[in-house]
């Protein structure tokens, strides 16, 4: 079944003014086309991870119903439970589509790992709707007793927005723990004469709901408990001009209500119900305004997701909101998988069979664990993208709302609606029909041979310009490139997309008008940021039964162990060194002299820093990087401050303006030092330095490389590996190397459509597994998603 696109989508018209839905309804189409969100969801092997472990990823993107297919980019972000940020990933997206790898280290000791997800293209909206989880690495000492609650915390939710006298107001409370646990509470409400109004009583996830009507000149509270504390809350005070909207499920529809004041219905002889979905608007009525308002809308003929339904007054001034979630269940698909050959002996092999009807294409990922692991049953591509990625807060076990075999699921998911709010449409900027001007741009072409030569102005000399450019990638892989140059002295290949780290050797024919000049090469990605802060910090709820921890790393031990006894045996010799300088002792002893050697300072190597390269200028660098040092602004224009002064900045030891300095090439620069304050290298040092050093030496980028051509260095993608899924059956002679392997095997490509109706999924045994849990992700190019997981035992 094809999914609906909004270009079709049936509009419902209850309007008595129908003229009124059309100029209405393009503005909201050109708003929502300006304003069209991503989505992501990420997959991974497996749930849980220890130290030099690979994490393989797949992400699916989608922008409304489809693959989001505008963006070429995905960054991904992974930070220690701290929020030190540990790696910067760059993935190219193909057809809403990415995958990828990255390698925990040997050392690292923290609990957990957090994963920020976004396009260029997200970084435009808050950054509460970024893809982030939380992944947890098990280690030697695992925890068997969550801590306790210390603080419960209880927040309150009217239905609508306000409440409202004179109404019979509906409010949602959430009530979790300080891990961001569910806790079921009990309570009443009481008015300021201390009488009890209304019971409160947690119905789903520490979730519920209570009503009660407001009265003039009043207030209310909440006095609320758990198993092991008590509190009081008070709830927002009551507007005595205002609507409210409620809404009630139906068969197939929504019963939409909205209640007034009296002081409203005096200000207002009409009113108008607006309903949009993905920012577009699918539903509109006016009407003569009442005590109370009922609206029937049909639902079977949208697609789900989240529906906005907006009370205006009669000056299309929005004064209740209320979210709804419309599920119709057209959003999954349900290929075939079955068990082909079974082989649950060490190292036998096995088959799966993945079957489809659809000839549309579809891309699969596919994970097989050791049973014994951990399993996600919370959060899936499903819940993700259809649920978590649209709402602010974490959503406990969202998952749960989509299990068909839960009977309560729809009404227990409208309590999280009613518990997580919303306000992404900015109604002024919609049905003014002035849009705002965004900051990022989309990631509409991938990381290529890009750049500009440097001094051309913006036309250049007569003739075909070509720039002539070797890229080197080991001394073994080399190709030559012939690049065009555009009259204003930009030159761009979209043909040759560039991965991990290259050199690159640049010139001009002698006989070109360009010929001496160098060509300046950009990697237009965005850059890490300096910090990532953690979503449950030590989240003890996520935390798997011990004995699943102590077998998987009992497993990950014994392989890592075996694997380094394996390359000792091959060392003939064992050669004994002294301790080895740092790359930043190294850089400091060459570069800093006198009063900038040494000192309390934080140091910066930019020669081996691939983030480095994606920053504009030395300011953007370092933005963020320094406790204390606050930068604002961009070039010629940054401000910078520190213990309520600004700290000098110097070049190669000699103090330079802000203006000179931002000029620099971040590709100049080969270490930066920043002082604390005081800094006694110079004059009025009291609010600190930065020392900026200029490549020399062997850093340099020599101005006359190997037969006179330019050299640069460039960062692309990170590199995409190919997960080992050994062939035994392949193998000569036995194998003696142990087999622990806790995920069997990983397939992020898997593709069908067209003809390709079947594909056959082989894998090994390793040699202590004896049965086997699967997880299949897929997307197909419509939109719809794809999970099945069972156990192979």
């Amino acid at each position: 079944m094809i999914r609906l696109r909004f270009s079709v989508l049936f509009l419902f018209v209850f309007c008595s003014i129908k003229l009124l839905a059309q100029p209405i309804g393009e503005k909201m189409h050109i708003y929502a086309d300006a304003n069209a969100t991503e989505r992501i969801h990420l997959h991974f092997d497996k749930v849980n991870y220890s130290a030099k472990d690979t994490i393989w990823f797949k992400a699916y993107l989608l922008k409304d119903l489809l693959p989001a297919n505008a963006s070429k980019s995905l960054y991904i972000d992974i930070a220690d439970e701290k929020g030190k940020l540990l790696n910067h990933i760059t993935s190219p997206i193909v057809e809403g589509l990415s995958n990828g790898q990255w390698v925990i280290p040997d050392d690292y000791k923290g609990s957990f790992i957090s994963v920020v997800a976004y396009t260029r293209w997200m970084m435009n909206f808050e950054s509460d709707f970024f893809y982030r989880k939380e992944i947890r690495i098990i280690s030697n000492t695992p925890a068997t007793t969550p801590l306790p609650v210390i603080e419960p915390i209880v927040t309150f939710f009217p239905e609508g927005g306000d409440i409202v006298e004179g109404v019979n107001n509906r409010v949602a409370f959430k009530a979790n723990d300080q891990w961001g646990r569910p806790l079921k509470i009990t309570g009443e409400v009481i008015d300021s004469k201390n009488a009890a109004i209304a019971q409160i009583v947690t119905e789903h996830d520490g979730m519920g709901t209570f009503s009660f009507v407001a009265k003039p000149d009043n207030t209310y509270k909440v006095k609320w408990k758990t198993t092991a504390k008590e509190g009081i809350t008070d709830l927002p005070a009551t507007k005595k001009d205002g609507a409210i909207i409620q809404l009630e499920p139906l068969d197939n529809k929504v019963r939409f209500t909205a209640l007034a004041s009296t002081a409203f219905i005096n200000k207002n002889d009409s009113v108008h119900i607006v309903g949009t979905m993905y920012n577009r608007m699918v539903f509109i009525s006016s009407k003569s305004t009442a005590s109370e308002i009922k609206v029937q809308v049909p639902l079977n003929s949208l697609p789900s997701g989240i529906m906005v339904f907006t009370l205006f007054n009669k000056q299309w001034q929005p004064v209740s909101e209320r979210i709804y979630f419309v599920n119709n269940g057209e959003y999954a698909y349900y290929p075939k998988l079955d068990v082909q050959h079974w082989g649950l002996n060490k190292r036998a092999k096995n088959e799966l069979k993945l079957s489809i009807e659809d000839t549309l294409l579809t891309s699969f990922s596919i994970s097989v664990t050791d049973m014994g692991l951990a399993k996600d049953t919370a959060q899936n591509i499903i819940s993700q993208l259809m649920l978590s990625s649209q709402l602010k807060g974490k959503i406990n076990n969202p998952a749960y709302y989509f299990n068909t075999a839960n009977a309560d699921a729809a009404q227990h998911i409208d309590l999280v609606m009613l518990t997580h709010g919303w306000r992404k449409i900015k109604w002024d900027e919609a049905l003014s029909g002035t849009l705002v001007t965004k900051q990022h741009w989309v990631d509409s072409t991938y990381i290529s041979l890009a750049g500009k030569v440097s001094g051309s102005g913006n036309k250049r000399s007569k003739g075909d310009e070509i720039l002539f450019v070797v890229m080197e990638k080991s001394r073994e892989d080399k190709e030559v490139k012939m690049v065009s140059v555009n009259s204003d002295g930009t030159f761009f290949d979209p043909a040759t997309i560039i991965f991990d780290s290259v050199t690159v050797y640049s010139q001009f024919n002698k006989n070109s008008s360009l010929y001496g000049k160098e060509a300046l090469f950009t990697m237009d990605k965005v850059g890490a940021p300096s910090g990532i802060k953690p979503i449950w910090n030590k989240n003890y709820s996520f935390w798997p039964d011990s004995t699943l921890q102590t077998y998987q790393l009992s497993m990950s031990k014994q392989w890592y162990d075996h694997a380094d006894f394996m390359k000792s045996k091959m060392l003939e010799e064992v050669i004994v060194k002294a301790k080895v300088k740092s790359k930043e002792q190294e850089m400091d002893e060459k570069y800093a002299s006198g009063l900038f050697a040494g000192g309390n300072s934080r140091s910066f190597n930019l020669v081996d820093d691939p983030m480095a390269m994606s920053a504009t200028d030395v300011f953007m660098y370092l933005q963020g990087r320094v406790a204390g040092l606050q930068i604002s602004g961009s070039g010629s224009n940054t401000t910078l401050s520190w213990r309520g002064g600004a700290p000098q900045v110097y070049v190669n030891e000699m103090q330079q303006t802000i203006d000179m300095v931002s000029t620099l090439s971040v590709t100049e620069i080969a270490y930066i030092k920043v002082f604390t304050p005081p800094f006694m290298g110079g004059f009025g040092g009291g609010n600190g330095a930065i020392a900026i050093y200029t490549r020399r030496g062997d850093e340099a980028r020599p101005a006359n490389s190997p037969g006179g051509m330019n050299k640069n260095k460039l960062f692309g993608y990170n590199a995409i590996r190919e997960f080992y899924s050994p062939k035994y059956s392949e193998f000569a002679k036995p194998d003696d190397n142990k087999d622990l392997r806790t995920t069997l095997y990983w397939n992020p490509n898997i593709m069908t459509g067209g003809k390709t109706r079947e594909v056959i999924i082989p894998f090994y045994n390793n040699d202590i597994s004896k049965a086997f849990h699967v997880v299949l992700e897929g997307m197909l190019s419509d939109g719809r998603l794809v999970r099945q997981e069972f156990d192979m035992e």
